[in-house]
């Protein structure tokens, strides 16, 4: 093996082939090994090639591309999958879908229309963070493959667990301090969330109750366009009403409020009202922080001050750290945080750095998570 990520591009254009192939071939460390008009040709391909990433341009495919996208998934799991497409011709609701299937991420495609040189550069500003996530997730995974199973259970590494779904290590004292730990009550669950975001999120919003108790602010890191479709996604498979989040709205129990795209949700105590316990939702167009905007640490820093302690942290999978410094305001006001375990995420960046932290009361697996929201939540409202 050379160690190129090994590239397989997915575009219907003869020429947005020729450009991505040429784009590519000017990043180290990677290796277009062909390109192909469709979905199904890609198949086929994948049949003969050592593939480690598909480059999909959605435009033009969306016919096939969720079908393509399922028997990738459950026929070469090790392959990621980057979906592609121009500002203002993709559809939503489909990127929504691909991501929810098993898609890794998604990039606007420059135009093609534009000076070439220009054109290029922009693409590969875009997809150069991802070389990195790219070449870690294809290492992991080799490594994976040549770790022998656990003879207690086929085919899967033991891990160190306690109930619930909570993993952990004897070093870290925090576990069995839990319950002296937890606050009395909870008001709010903020959660932060990014690569990997929507898959993961229907395996945990829609069960959880409709008379959970309380409002949950969420940022998913995605572009402007995208986070309506995912709200509306996510509010047809919940008993919670989810949505996207509307400047000024009141925040109310048994909600969810996913940031919108491209801006920055906060959350303010209104202050001259006959309700002093009434939080507004505020958008902002300020500049992104670590990269981002929505971003996680804006939502955090506000809720620390319009809630104070009772908060129930959420990093769960997502590239980089945003959330971090958030989660340390919060924690000096005593907010209690989960994180998602390692083996669970698609990336484990965002949880990674708020444990390296000693900033995580728990660690939850994935198909834990809900239940243990709705426990901890429970717990202080007498349930």
């Amino acid at each position: 093996m050379d160690g190129l990520l090994r590239i397989l591009i997915v575009d219907e254009s003869v020429p947005g082939r020729k450009f991505l192939a040429n784009a590519l071939s000017g990043l180290d460390g990677v290796k277009a090994v062909d390109s192909v008009a469709n979905g199904r040709i890609a198949l086929t391909r994948l049949r003969q090639l050592s593939v480690d990433v598909i480059l999909f341009d959605v435009m033009g495919t969306t016919g096939n591309l969720l079908e393509t996208l399922e028997k990738i998934v459950d026929n070469y799991p090790q392959i990621s999958v980057v979906l592609m497409g121009e500002e203002d011709a993709v559809a939503p609701d489909m990127v929504v879908k691909s991501f929810q299937i098993g898609a890794l991420e998604y990039i606007r495609k420059p135009s093609l229309g534009g000076d070439e040189i220009t054109e290029t550069k922009k693409f590969r500003r875009l997809f150069f963070p991802l070389l990195g996530l790219l070449h870690a997730r294809r290492n992991i995974r080799a490594m994976k493959s040549e770790i022998p199973p656990s003879p207690a259970s086929p085919g899967a590494v033991a891990l160190p667990q306690r109930k619930n779904g909570i993993v952990g290590s004897p070093s870290e004292s925090v576990f069995p301090k839990i319950a002296s730990l937890l606050p009395r009550r909870f008001d709010l669950i903020a959660l932060g969330i990014s690569t990997g975001g929507p898959n993961a999120l229907a395996e945990v919003i829609p069960k959880l109750p409709a008379d959970l108790g309380v409002p949950i602010l969420l940022v998913q890191h995605m572009p402007a366009g995208m986070t309506a479709a995912l709200a509306d996604s996510l509010n047809m498979k919940s008993r919670l009403a989810v949505r996207e989040a509307i400047h000024r709205e009141e925040v109310l129990p048994n909600t969810v409020y996913i940031a919108p795209g491209g801006r920055h949700m906060l959350v303010i105590r209104e202050t001259g009202v006959s309700n002093p316990f009434r939080r507004v939702i505020a958008l902002s167009d300020s500049p992104p922080e670590n990269s981002c905007r929505p971003s996680v640490d804006v939502l955090f820093r506000s809720v620390a001050a319009a809630y104070y302690g009772n908060i129930l942290a959420i990093i769960m999978t997502g590239m980089g750290y945003d959330g971090l410094a958030g989660i340390r305001i919060m924690k000096e006001q005593g907010c209690y945080c989960l994180t998602q375990t390692e083996e669970t995420c698609t990336v484990y960046g965002m949880p990674r750095v708020v444990n390296n932290a000693q900033l995580a009361d728990e660690r939850i697996r994935l198909d834990r998570l809900a239940a243990r929201i709705t426990e901890l939540i429970g717990r202080g409202r007498g349930k």
